[in-house]
């Protein structure tokens, strides 16, 4: 039986702050001493989740978040790698396609964000008209 049921219109790479129910519930469950599995598992949330809640409860005292500077990612770590694979994999495909690919949520300048900040360049060469050798020298001219 789950305690707090898992939001199945959550898109996978977006956070989930935990809730002071949440929090509440995590560290009354370690105070009957269940383990990090046990707890996971009854509230539906991840091990990880729990054990770095209860590490920073241990080193703070404090069960609420610090204060955050700036907005919340769109993306996680897990989702910038499949897209940066996904894009390194498709290299002649624009950004609104690869965004179409990976059946994200994101905006396209998101994408082009995410990829600029692991070095990844999309952009598509341009063909250029020749130039006879008279159009050179009054170019150069």
């Amino acid at each position: 039986m789950c305690v707090y049921p898992r939001n199945k219109d959550a898109l996978l790479h977006h956070y989930r702050a935990l809730t002071d129910v949440l929090k509440g519930y995590i560290l009354e469950a370690r105070g009957l001493r269940l383990s990090y599995g046990e707890i996971s598992q009854e509230l539906d949330i991840h091990q990880s989740t729990v054990a770095s809640f209860l590490e920073r409860f241990q080193e703070r005292n404090l069960e609420e978040n610090l204060r955050s500077t700036g907005r919340l990612r769109k993306t996680s770590a897990h989702f910038n790698r499949y897209l940066i694979r996904t894009a390194l994999v498709n290299i002649n495909v624009s950004n609104t396609v690869l965004r179409d690919i990976t059946n994200s949520g994101v905006s396209t300048p998101t994408i082009r964000y995410r990829l600029r900040e692991d070095h990844v360049r999309k952009w598509r060469a341009v063909k250029r008209a020749l130039l006879t050798e008279e159009h050179a020298t009054k170019c150069f001219k």
